[in-house]
């Protein structure tokens, strides 16, 4: 029998984005000292106004020192290494692979379940009898999609029922695989998703959701401060969004289905 495996599918913050800012300067040289990490703590402290301007600023600054460079290969192994999703499976034992992409959309975790090239075949007949998908449901204010190259920006008025069907249409998609889907909603949601009254797949969805409070939000004051960029967060903090997630899943009953 071949051994359990964890996928995991989310954001930036699920693709262990922060994890390289030790590194930073050894891939694109000295980084200026207005975006090092005393700047960022510096600006949140100070409060979350500021925090788009300088981070406006840090991409222009940083991107073409990046994108399309041997440093992004390294900074994305880094990510793959040191991520609280790759904490998380080694703390429970067993393979670990990640898919997730910056920015992405709800309506794009879907799309790129069922494109993602690593799976190394045709997705329709793939085999996932062996396999948890963990999904970090994204902001609905993300609307940033994967395929369109270069990327654009739509905003978009995302319904609870989309949301909804959003998170149902990826949890199929799993389970007629084989698979085991279970999903956490990595930063803010709307409350009423989870009200029966205003959503009626509320009784579909409830079985697979972790937790209901959102899993950034569980981290304490001091280290929603230790945040790379503003908005990631470092390596001490990945171990632990590890820790949390893991304990959250022995709480649900949840790290029996990597043991059965």
């Amino acid at each position: 029998m071949s051994k359990k495996r964890l996928i995991l599918l989310g954001d930036s913050h699920c693709a262990g984005f922060g994890t390289e800012w030790p590194d930073l300067y050894k891939f694109i040289g000295p980084v200026p000292l207005e975006f090092n990490q005393h700047s960022w703590l510096r600006t949140i402290r100070q409060g979350q106004d500021n925090l788009p301007k300088l981070a406006q600023e840090f991409v222009h600054a940083m991107a073409p020192k990046i994108i399309g460079t041997p440093a992004e290969d390294e900074m994305t192994s880094i990510r793959e290494k040191l991520s609280w999703g790759k904490l998380l499976a080694d703390k429970i034992g067993v393979e670990y692979e990640n898919i997730s992409f910056d920015a992405i959309s709800n309506k794009d975790l879907y799309r790129r379940i069922i494109k993602e090239p690593f799976w190394k075949g045709d997705p329709i007949n793939m085999d996932l009898s062996n396999a948890t998908v963990l999904v970090g449901i994204t902001e609905p204010s993300n609307i940033l999609t994967y395929e369109a190259p270069p990327r654009s920006q739509q905003l978009k008025n995302i319904t609870l029922e989309q949301l909804a069907l959003d998170i149902i249409s990826i949890k199929n998609f799993i389970e007629n695989r084989g698979g085991k889907m279970l999903y956490f909603h990595v930063d803010s949601y709307p409350t009423q998703l989870y009200n029966p009254a205003t959503n009626p797949y509320y009784m579909e969805m409830i079985p697979y959701l972790v937790m209901q409070q959102s899993f950034t939000s569980k981290l304490t004051k001091a280290y929603q401060y230790r945040r790379f960029d503003g908005k990631h967060f470092d390596r001490g903090t990945q171990k632990m969004l590890a820790d949390i997630m893991f304990k959250q899943l022995d709480h649900t009953d949840n790290l029996r289905i990597f043991t059965e």
